[in-house]
């Protein structure tokens, strides 16, 4: 899963980061009910979790409003968790358990 925030919320960002085509990428999104996501292009975003001092640069797929993101503006997706998780490991520190249980499910 990827990281992807609303382009309504993209739009209220101040400064807003560039965004970026995806031209290089070629890729085909979609969502749990197998319909398409489509999306604008993507933004480079610096990324810290409240626990972790680790900051990383992420690549963030701006997405067409919709009726589900309206409400929920921005989706992390497991490609942050996964590179946090791997972080603590390296550190020998625990995953929260809580994000545990959210990479998990």
């Amino acid at each position: 899963m990827v990281t992807t925030l609303s382009e309504s919320y993209y739009n209220t960002m101040d400064p807003k980061p560039e965004l970026l085509p995806l031209t290089d990428f070629k890729i085909q999104l979609t969502g749990a009910n197998g319909t398409a996501i489509i999306y604008t292009g993507y933004i480079e975003v610096a990324v810290r979790l409240p626990c972790s001092s680790m900051q990383s640069q992420m690549l963030v797929l701006i997405v067409k409003d919709t009726g589900f993101n309206s409400k929920v503006p921005a989706i992390v997706g497991t490609n942050l968790l996964r590179e946090y998780r791997q972080e603590f490991e390296m550190q020998s520190e625990e995953f929260p358990k809580s994000w545990e249980i959210a990479f998990d499910a």
